[in-house]
């Protein structure tokens, strides 16, 4: 009979540290998965000069200006999906999404200026 009680105690206890073990290790895992990656790539040269001629051109580095009247959030979205490309290698994307947010911004330009301009 005391032989059974310690048998237990031995399993329970093993389990306890088995747990902790196991514990342990997802600890690991998720602290360099989430920690210890880099947050972002620095931009490729190219791509950086790209990107600094789409912020000011959709007006969202422009404190005067402040932001453009066209969707803000496509531009933001277009703009994070071209540094994301342009990380991967994928510089023709990147390229297509800077395009867009300078077209999308001019327009959305052009179309405030029309607004303010008196009619006849």
């Amino acid at each position: 009979m005391i032989r059974t009680s310690t048998r237990l105690f031995a399993t329970t206890w093993q389990r306890v540290l088995l747990l902790m073990l196991a514990g342990a290790s997802f600890a690991q895992i998720g602290y360099a998965y989430f920690a210890a990656a880099p947050l972002a790539a620095p931009l490729d040269p190219v791509c950086a000069a790209w990107d600094r001629q789409a912020r000011l051109a959709a007006g969202l580095q422009d404190a005067e200006t402040g932001p453009t009247r066209a969707s803000p959030t496509d531009l933001l979205f277009r703009l994070r999906r071209a540094r994301r490309s342009c990380r991967d290698g994928h510089f023709s994307l990147a390229r297509a999404d800077y395009d867009a947010i300078r077209i999308l911004a001019a327009a959305a330009r052009h179309a405030r200026l029309r607004l303010l301009a008196p009619r006849m």
